[in-house]
């Protein structure tokens, strides 16, 4: 998992040069959304700025509930549960593949990147002391690698493993929150477009279809592997011993010696 990562933050690293591509792409998604009227963005981030102590918390759940808790997350899977922990993990990695894939051949600028024009604002800049602009996010860091959003797609995964290990009912359909409040969150904060977290749905859901094929691949050939290790019945083999007597010629003189007993 962490070479995964390793290489995950070097393609982000790698692909921030394409910052006109990615404006470019950023605005044609807008365009594709006013089409389909899905463009939800500025709505959700005015609702939400106006509302500072929702702001502050939307801002505290994309920086710090996304990546900082999956290490967390996996350590909590690994010991209540290891089997769904080997399982979540395949879906992990199957989606930074296909994202860092995404974001080296296909770099999209955020929302907060756009001219001004489009009305967004960059929350985190604004009102949050650690941010992606400075050096606690690390040296490894794209702006332009908001499609697909792994922030969604991350959100599905820790929400899965929370509703199978969570000891309680309550707790298990709180879990069923996590992916709203991702959504929210990147979306109001201004890092994210609705297309990027479809996207990045789409992608976590391929994730779960390879990483179950997987599965049922290993588990077939276990099974085989344990049917060939089961040792099969000798066979009676080889001419009888001198004065051994075979099954045909014991029965008959039992069955005399039974008659003879009567």
């Amino acid at each position: 998992m962490a070479a995964v990562y390793i290489t995950y933050s070097a393609v982000r690293s790698l692909s921030g040069d394409a910052a006109d591509a990615a404006v470019a792409r950023a605005e044609d998604l807008v365009r594709w959304q006013q089409q389909w009227r899905l463009n939800w963005e500025p709505d959700i981030q005015a609702w939400t700025l106006d509302r500072l102590p929702l702001m502050h918390i939307a801002n505290f759940i994309y920086f710090w509930l996304h990546l900082p808790l999956l290490p967390i997350f996996a350590l909590w899977m690994f010991l209540t549960n290891p089997r769904s922990y080997s399982f979540l993990r395949n879906v992990w990695v199957i989606t930074q593949l296909i994202g860092v894939t995404a974001f080296y051949f296909l770099p999209v600028a955020p929302p907060r990147l756009l001219p001004d024009g489009y009305g967004f604002v960059d929350s985190m800049a604004l009102y949050s002391p650690i941010n992606y602009t400075t050096s606690e996010a690390g040296l490894l860091v794209n702006k332009y690698a908001a499609f697909p959003s792994l922030h969604f797609a991350w959100s599905f995964i820790i929400a899965v493993g929370l509703y199978q290990t969570l000891p309680w009912r309550w707790t298990r359909l709180l879990a069923l929150v996590v992916p709203v409040a991702s959504f929210w969150s990147i979306v109001a904060t201004g890092n994210h477009f609705i297309a990027d977290a479809l996207g990045g749905a789409i992608v976590v859901a391929v994730g779960f279809l390879v990483a179950l094929g997987i599965d049922r691949l290993l588990s077939s050939r276990r099974g085989r592997q344990a049917e060939g290790d089961v040792p099969a019945e000798p066979l009676r083999t080889g001419r009888r011993r001198a004065g051994s007597e075979s099954d045909d010629e014991v029965a008959p003189r039992c069955r005399q010696e039974t008659c003879r007993s009567k």
